[in-house]
């Protein structure tokens, strides 16, 4: 049993299976490949053939400036079927009107973010990423209760729905993060080990947009390895019971 060099922490392998970092437990090591096409496939069998993300991604993609009440509208239903209006989420207490300025500011383009981001590029565009980041805890902090920030699994799920250019910070992903040894936070810090991470992985990234595209699909590179984080995450955690019953997130 053998570690990686310096650097980041890595997991460390035994007879094809990783003991994850940060205490997280053994697990078998598999592709970026199959783990994605694998939770794919799952999803697939379990629902209709559009999720919530692919509405809401797909809506952003075409002209939503026209009708900013229909994109908010979408940005609702996306964050409603990804939990984020769970329990005691201030989001519970505002209808959809609340995102109208959020999807404004998106849609105009002027946060300098390209749409559809390249993993190639994550680092470039960080900058960008985290002020983006800023303007969304300012705005959902006026409709706080106590004015607190947002949580970074809104805002990023937020960037993932709309921009397609950050991984979606929830629990499970945060987990699988760890097991990869990457920092588990939307900072510069956590950026630049992703954008590490994944220019190892361009080529089999891109093999995977070609892939769904051929089905109709347009998944970007942050979605794509937000399905694989969120997959390798849940299993790090041991949990057992059929994802799709454990929780809604549709084709995500």
């Amino acid at each position: 049993m053998t570690r990686a060099g310096r650097g980041r922490p890595r997991p460390i392998l035994f007879a094809g299976w990783e003991v994850g970092t940060y205490g997280c437990p053994m697990v078998k090591r598999t592709s970026l490949s199959e783990e994605v096409l694998s939770f794919h496939g799952e999803f697939r069998e379990q629902g209709p053939s559009s999720g919530a993300w692919e509405l809401c991604y797909a809506h952003f993609g075409r002209n939503p400036e026209a009708d900013t009440e229909k994109a908010s509208l979408h940005l609702a239903a996306f964050l409603a079927s990804w939990g984020m209006m769970r329990g005691s989420s201030f989001l519970r207490n505002h209808s959809f009107v609340v995102h109208e300025s959020i999807v404004r500011l998106i849609v105009g383009g002027k946060h300098g973010i390209a749409r559809n981001l390249h993993a190639r590029d994550l680092a470039s565009q960080q900058d960008e990423i985290l002020k983006l980041v800023g303007k969304l805890c300012k705005h959902y902090r006026a409709y706080h209760p106590k004015r607190r920030n947002p949580t970074t699994v809104l805002t990023s799920k937020i960037l993932l729905a709309t921009l397609g250019c950050s991984i979606g910070y929830d629990r499970y992903v945060v987990a699988g993060l760890r097991h990869e040894g990457i920092a588990a936070q939307l900072s510069r810090r956590g950026l630049m080990q992703l954008n590490g991470w994944a220019q190892e992985r361009l080529g089999e990234l891109d093999d995977l947009q070609k892939t769904f595209r051929a089905k109709g699909l347009d998944y970007p590179h942050m979605k794509l390895l937000d399905m694989y984080f969120w997959r390798i995450g849940r299993r790090s955690l041991n949990i057992q019971q059929p994802a799709a019953t454990e929780r809604k997130r549709d084709l995500s």
